[in-house]
């Protein structure tokens, strides 16, 4: 429910959820900023998915494309530009009597509504019990920051990707992402 959401940021808030089973606890966080982010970017993907449709619409509907494996392979690759939105239209061909051919694709509204709601909103997941909802998101921030930083310092020392297969290059490793950490902090 709505009275749920605690603010644990100037433009975030989030939730715990109860636990059903096991040892781990969750939290449903949605941010206005990633709401906005993401929104857009489904908007210039649908955008630019149906321009890419209603010319295949017109090409079909003029006979330029008659072979109806031609216009499964242009749908399909303009869907495959496009896959996180691909979801939200039905894509068909209809013939008629008269073998005139249709090319139609109608939005799948409650798709689209269920993205709608979904956008900005994620799960944290955690096996931390008992804490205050403030307290595990400072700590999940914490947690971001040090794995930005672990990637910032490996991409300047050009060792990424690692793969380990001993103990003691792990360790080692730690070690050195750690000081590298605590170098960036001070």
């Amino acid at each position: 429910t709505s009275q749920d959401w605690q603010r644990v940021k100037e433009d975030v808030e989030a939730q715990i959820i109860p636990r059903v089973s096991g040892e781990e606890t969750y939290l449903l966080v949605r941010s206005q900023g990633r709401i906005n982010k993401e929104k857009a970017m489904r908007d210039l993907a649908m955008k630019r998915l149906e321009t890419g449709l209603a010319k295949l619409t017109s090409q079909v509907a003029k006979g330029r494309i008659k072979e109806d494996k031609k216009i499964h392979l242009q749908a399909g690759r303009l869907l495959g530009r496009y896959p996180s939105v691909a979801s939200l239209y039905q894509i068909d061909l209809k013939i008629a009597q008269d073998q005139k051919k249709t090319f139609v694709w109608p939005r799948k509204e409650d798709k689209l509504r269920w993205k709608q709601i979904t956008e900005g909103t994620y799960l944290i997941r955690t096996n931390l019990s008992g804490l205050e909802l403030s307290k595990l998101w400072e700590m999940y921030t914490q947690l971001t920051e040090a794995e930005a930083a672990f990637r910032a310092i490996k991409s300047e020392l050009m060792v990424r990707p690692i793969w380990h297969h001993k103990e003691k290059r792990v360790q080692a490793h730690i070690l050195v992402a750690f000081l590298g950490y605590a170098l960036w902090v001070t």
